[in-house]
């Protein structure tokens, strides 16, 4: 039922991780998903083709509408836990229900209808100015979370960034990674498919967690 979606995300973690053993991520997330069944009494289980690193499913848990995730073992992944819980007073993020395996499976509530921003037929300043929004609407103090610049992922957008109009925007890059009195707990993944309608308002999902300028969000689109 599950070989055909583990498939396709075995092959991206092994461009993502090169030094992790695909094949074993893969038993772990197995292992794991028949240990949530059993404890949150999932049923009525279907797979979510969309995703490049999780593997979801939409289940219901004692009748409840529910979303499983469970992420590859990764340390950075296990960071989305933290910060859920430093969000779960704000309504404009998706609650976490409970967590299990050392913050690497998740049980989230659904979203319904779940409609991504990127579906929603609203024109590009219309989508951009949601995101602005709830941007603004979901900064915190950000706690102990580490700053973004000391992190993976910004050397990932330097990469990204070096050979695009000549590294004309390396300089942009390095002003929003500056430590700065102003830095906060942003998202740091906010596009498009990461906000999702939630009846009419729309809210936010699969967080990065960062701290740093909050300028940062836009700068993922």
């Amino acid at each position: 039922m599950f070989e055909e979606r583990l498939d396709q995300l075995e092959a991206l973690w092994k461009i993502y991780w090169l030094d992790s053993n695909s094949s074993e991520l893969r038993q772990d997330i197995k292992s794991r998903l028949e240990s949530a069944i059993q404890k949150w009494s999932l049923t009525d289980i279907e797979i979510v083709e969309n995703g490049y690193v999780a593997f979801v499913l939409l289940a219901r848990s004692n009748g409840k509408a529910v979303v499983l995730k469970l992420l590859p073992d990764n340390n950075e992944l296990k960071r989305e836990v933290e910060v859920l819980r430093l969000w779960k007073e704000n309504t404009s993020v998706v609650n976490l229900l409970d967590s299990d395996d050392d913050n690497l499976t998740l049980l989230l509530e659904r979203i319904e209808p779940g409609t991504t921003l990127d579906k929603s037929g609203l024109d590009y300043l219309e989508r951009l100015s949601i995101i602005g929004c709830l941007s603004k609407s979901i900064r915190r103090e950000s706690g102990y979370i580490p700053h973004l610049s000391e992190t993976g992922l910004a050397d990932t957008w330097r990469r990204n960034l070096q050979d695009w109009h000549e590294g004309e925007y390396l300089g942009l890059l390095e002003r929003l990674l500056e430590q700065t009195e102003r830095d906060c707990l942003i998202h740091a993944d906010l596009h498009e498919q990461n906000v999702i309608l939630d009846k009419d308002v729309w809210r936010v999902i699969d967080p990065h967690g960062w701290n740093t300028t909050p300028e940062a969000d836009i700068w993922v689109i």
